[in-house]
């Protein structure tokens, strides 16, 4: 189970709604989040990653895929484990 690191309070900034998030967080200034939120209305930041496929060289893109199973495994709904 997470634990909540602090409250926040949801303000309104223009035309928008913006809630301040703690220096705990050890978030960077312009760094990117994906916001989720769930049927139950729980709400999660993740933060972005960078595509790894953009700036690979054309040796790391091979050792991405060591055991060759992406290049022998077709690309179906049930094993993208989409809902």
């Amino acid at each position: 189970m997470q634990m909540a690191i602090d409250n926040v309070k949801v303000r309104k900034q223009g035309n928008s709604l913006s809630i301040n998030l703690t220096k705990k967080l050890n978030l960077k200034e312009g760094q990117e989040l994906y916001l989720y939120r769930n049927k139950l209305g729980f709400i999660t930041l993740v933060p972005k990653l960078p595509n790894l496929y953009k700036t690979a060289t054309k040796e790391e893109l091979e050792n991405m895929d060591p055991d060759g199973l992406a290049k022998s495994t077709p690309i179906t709904e049930s094993n993208l484990n989409v809902d």
